[in-house]
């Protein structure tokens, strides 16, 4: 993939509210044509104290999916919210791991797709999971970095557009970070690594990411002493 580098670029603000969460709820507001929002406000059916329901949101086509990484003892939870046209519809998603992985620290969702980023797992090696509605159950593939190692928190965040998944690895290789590119080819997600050109020890890079059709952004907020940067990556 081809990188741009970016220091800095300053963007107006939108303000077109959907999701906000407080702790151990969920506000979800629907976009009126014009006046008032209304307001629904979720909690996990076997919410707990914290849990942090809520940490990590994201919303697809009458779905909305969220994180609660410390629930069930900081092993995580993700609470997946299908609306059927009377009420939203919960199912719990938990994971293989088991220990500490904090599952649910990232969400993504992508029409009838889910990735969950668990980056504590396996001595913070890190792993996601992505999973598939066939129309009755969600179908499970759990993946983890093709050269993966301890402490480089894979997974710590992720982003997806259609068959393409991106996770963010800020502490890779001496906290320099790396990101991963997955590609469905129908059959099997095919890894694509990414790292910053002129990456330092401490930049993160990895630590937000973003897609938008074939355009991959990575966040590398520590940059020469916390300045910052993102990088810019698109097909050659």
């Amino acid at each position: 993939m081809k990188e741009s580098r970016i220091a800095r670029y300053r963007i107006p603000a939108l303000l077109t509210p959907i999701c906000i969460f407080i702790f151990a709820s969920l506000f979800f507001f629907t976009v009126p044509t014009c006046g008032a929002y209304n307001e629904t406000r979720i909690t996990a059916s076997d919410g707990t104290p914290n849990a942090y329901f809520g940490q990590a949101v994201a919303t697809g086509a009458k779905m909305i999916v969220v994180g609660a990484p410390y629930a069930d003892s900081n092993k995580g939870a993700v609470y997946v919210y299908q609306y059927d046209g009377a009420a939203w519809v919960e199912t719990k998603l938990s994971g293989k791991d088991t220990g500490m992985v904090q599952f649910g620290h990232s969400v993504a969702v992508s029409g009838n797709i889910i990735v969950v980023g668990a980056p504590y797992g396996n001595s913070r090696k890190g792993a996601i999971y992505i999973y598939r509605y066939n129309g009755l159950n969600w179908e499970e593939t759990r993946i983890t970095a093709g050269d993966g190692a301890e402490r480089d928190c894979f997974g710590y965040s992720v982003t997806i557009s259609g068959k393409t998944v991106v996770v963010g690895a800020p502490y890779a290789a001496s906290d320099k970070g790396k990101a991963y590119v997955y590609q469905y080819d129908g059959l099997n997600w095919t890894e694509t690594k990414l790292t910053a050109s002129d990456g330092a020890q401490g930049d993160h890079f990895g630590y937000s990411v973003a897609i938008s059709g074939n355009l991959v952004v990575v966040q590398a907020p520590h940059s020469k002493l916390n300045k910052g940067a993102i990088y810019i990556y698109s097909p050659e």
